[in-house]
């Protein structure tokens, strides 16, 4: 090969590293906003109205004595996003084949889970807030991400092979 296509080849995997890296962090916002914003509101009885982001959920998890509860949610809903996301920005590779992406969703269904008992319910009314949105958006990236890892990965190993 000539120096000129070694040089394009280098500079085409750098600048593809440096993109990796920029959504990712991109995506720790996207999460962090997600967890740390209001997610739901919601409204009891028509009179009492309340709102809570996860890191709210589970500091009164904590307080009120639910502790495996609360925990529970430290490990699905920070712990292994933020996890997962950080050892793609930091590259390490035998983290990346723990399916971790499995359990991203846990928080999505609590959530879903909420809102259908309040649509069948008379008492109460659930409004999603910015945070469900962050979350949702933080979500798509990781497929994402998730996605274009395995076809970068899926790519080097046919151009090793040939």
């Amino acid at each position: 090969r000539s120096k000129l296509t070694k040089f394009k080849l280098i500079g085409s995997f750098i600048v593809r590293k440096i993109v990796r890296r920029a959504f990712t962090g991109l995506e720790l916002i996207f999460l962090f906003a997600g967890v740390s914003l209001p997610l739901v509101t919601i409204d009891e009885f028509w009179f009492f109205t309340s709102n809570f982001s996860i890191l709210s959920l589970i500091f009164t998890l904590f307080q009120s004595g639910e502790s495996i509860l609360g925990a529970l949610l430290v490990v699905f809903c920070v712990f292994i996003p933020f996890y997962k996301s950080f050892s793609r920005i930091i590259s390490e590779e035998r983290f990346e084949k723990i399916p971790l992406h499995k359990f991203a969703m846990i928080d999505m269904f609590l959530i879903s889970f909420l809102i259908f008992g309040s649509k069948m319910s008379y008492f109460y009314e659930v409004r999603l807030e910015e945070g469900f949105y962050f979350l949702c958006a933080y979500l798509l990236m990781s497929y994402f991400s998730t996605i274009l890892n395995y076809l970068q990965i899926k790519q080097t190993s046919s151009k090793k092979n040939l």
